[in-house]
């Protein structure tokens, strides 16, 4: 969670500590989990410090070689780059492309 600022808000008023339990929660449901970018796009702003980055993303998941879930994500996800380096400030997501 190093890349995950400590004052994150994401989706629904999500907070850092909420979206580490969500990442937990889903490595949990399933065995192997996958994440294929299927398309993104950056934009720098405020002098090269901040930035937008919008992904098109594939989950999936399962227990064995072949995955039985999958589900597309549109995320937006704002960042900035401070004394850690480049860290996420804030995230949302909607499923389905």
């Amino acid at each position: 969670m190093d890349g995950v600022a400590s004052d994150f808000v994401g989706e629904g008023g999500m907070d850092r500590r909420q979206l580490r339990g969500l990442i937990a929660a889903q490595l949990l449901r399933a065995k192997d989990v996958g994440v294929s970018v299927v398309s993104m796009d950056v934009r720098l702003l405020a002098g090269d410090r901040q930035a937008e980055v919008d992904l098109d993303v594939l989950l999936t998941g399962g227990a064995g070689f072949l995955p039985d879930s999958a589900s597309t994500y549109r995320i937006r996800t704002g960042w900035a780059d401070g004394d850690d380096g480049w860290q996420v400030i804030s995230a949302d997501w909607d499923r389905g492309l």
